[in-house]
């Protein structure tokens, strides 16, 4: 592996993940540390992408209009878009938002090729540096800095953890894991290939993910039952183009999520009564739901977790119209089903895959597929994750797990060790600081993570070991 020299560990920073959080991290760090040299560290071959925006984005919509997703780059991704258009099929987008490219749900894979150009041209400008490889492990104390898969060492004044979402985590079920009927990753590569157009197919959880896997199988030409299950059978809202609501939630938010249903539930009502949307209102919690989440115990976020945290899944994160349209259709033609219940067992019978579901009301049901996908969405338990850098971390206590098991203790992005006291170098962004911050993988909440942790870099009293 060639290296440019590094030109002293007071003036490196390493970012571990070249996805959308590694990547509006390094050009805000580099932004406001201008004699800082950067490095993104990213094991695949698209800089930029990640899994979200990367392979299995093709044919997918984003979930939100192209004026929100401001990346602190230029050219902006609306200003980008505008002028890519031809490179992509935008006219039942463009139909859809009356014209207006601000306000387009565009393909996903636009949105991928942007963050890719974005960051080809920064290491072209020599914004930051990238290297292609895997970060396995920390460097033994009192050096800092991250150890590489070829052997290869590098020290740095700070280290920020940017590895974004991971693949599911296991159902917890052995005799459907080890079938060969079990698809464990939707998003790994070729994982749907093998699924025959006459194919029965069972999709564990509701969500987003459900929704991609459901319009993937019907894109490449399945014609068969798909049924999806989860707990609560809830699917992700249709989204609508509407100004957020007044809003009501001030100083002194919700004093618990019970509070918190109650105060939406109220402010819902009287939009709507008053020829407003629904949507409106769930907009104007954004701003504030780092700040309630903070606020409650950890009492209270269990209980959020375990009753609501669902229902805010579906009503925050939504469908693009057409999208939601699209599967409305499935549901009423009965190519789609969705099923509340819990699976209790799996078995082998013959050549299908059979699942025991006890239903909500106490029916039980057996379901019958020839492929069961596991779309519960990204695994959040760090001591599950198959990240090497991760589990050197946790071996070596300078992370550790948080008890909700969303991701790893931080305070303002800095990691909590195992002793309690918070890195003077050691930092996350983006999906493991949920237990922090809540709301983390959206490009807001992701850019003003990245730049509050560049002013905090770029300030830092060089004494503490991460002034740069």
């Amino acid at each position: 592996m060639t290296l440019h020299a590094v030109r002293g560990p007071k003036q490196t920073v390493v970012i571990v993940g070249g996805g959308l959080s590694g990547l509006l991290c390094a050009l805000q760090v580099r932004k406001l540390c201008p004699e800082a040299r950067v490095l993104v560290i990213e094991r695949s071959l698209r800089r930029g992408p990640g899994l979200a925006y990367g392979e299995f984005a093709s044919g997918h919509v984003l979930n939100v209009p192209s004026h929100r997703l401001a990346t602190g780059s230029e050219p902006s991704f609306r200003d980008w878009l505008a002028a890519n258009a031809d490179r992509y099929e935008l006219a039942q987008a463009l139909a859809e938002a009356n014209g207006r490219i601000d306000d387009v749900f565009a393909p996903r894979s636009a949105f991928g090729d942007f963050l890719e150009e974005t960051a080809q041209r920064s290491i072209q400008s020599n914004v930051f540096d990238w290297i292609q490889a895997e970060a396995i492990g920390f460097l033994p104390p009192p050096r800092r800095g991250v150890v590489l898969v070829d052997g290869t060492e590098l020290d740095a004044a700070a280290v920020i953890l940017a590895t974004g979402n991971e693949s599911p985590a296991p159902l917890g079920m052995e005799s459907l894991e080890r079938s060969q009927r079990h698809i464990a990753n939707p998003w790994a590569s070729g994982a749907l290939d093998k699924i025959a157009p006459d194919d029965d197919v069972i999709l564990v959880g509701t969500g987003l993910t459900a929704v991609d896997v459901t319009l993937a199988l019907r894109r490449a030409g399945h014609t068969a039952s798909i049924t999806a299950v989860s707990r609560r059978g809830l699917l992700p809202r249709k989204h609508k183009l509407c100004p957020p609501s007044k809003p009501f939630i001030m100083d002194g938010g919700p004093a618990s999520p019970a509070e918190l249903l109650v105060r939406v539930r109220r402010e819902v009502t009287r939009a709507m009564e008053a020829g407003a949307s629904w949507q409106g209102v769930i907009d104007t919690i954004r701003p504030v739901a780092r700040d309630i989440w903070q606020s409650w115990t950890d009492a209270h976020k269990r209980s959020f977790l375990r009753h609501l945290r669902s229902w805010w899944d579906v009503y925050r994160h939504r469908m693009a119209p057409r999208i939601a349209d699209g599967l409305s259709a499935l549901l009423a033609e009965g190519q789609l089903n969705v099923v509340a219940g819990r699976i209790t067992a799996a078995a082998e019978e013959g050549p299908l895959m059979a699942l025991d579901v006890s239903e909500r009301g106490g029916v039980r049901r057996r379901l019958h597929a020839h492929h069961v996908i596991n779309c519960t969405g990204p695994a959040t338990d760090v001591r599950a994750l198959p990240s090497p850098i991760i589990t050197d971390g946790l071996d070596h206590g300078y992370i550790r797990r948080d008890p909700l098991r969303l991701g790893i203790e931080t305070s303002a992005c800095a990691a909590i060790a195992e002793d309690g006291v918070a890195s003077d170098w050691l930092f996350a962004i983006g999906p493991l600081t949920r237990p922090e911050f809540w709301e983390t993988t959206a490009v807001p909440e992701i850019l003003a993570q990245g730049r509050a942790l560049a002013e905090r870099l770029s300030a830092a009293d060089t004494t503490r070991g991460y002034g740069i």
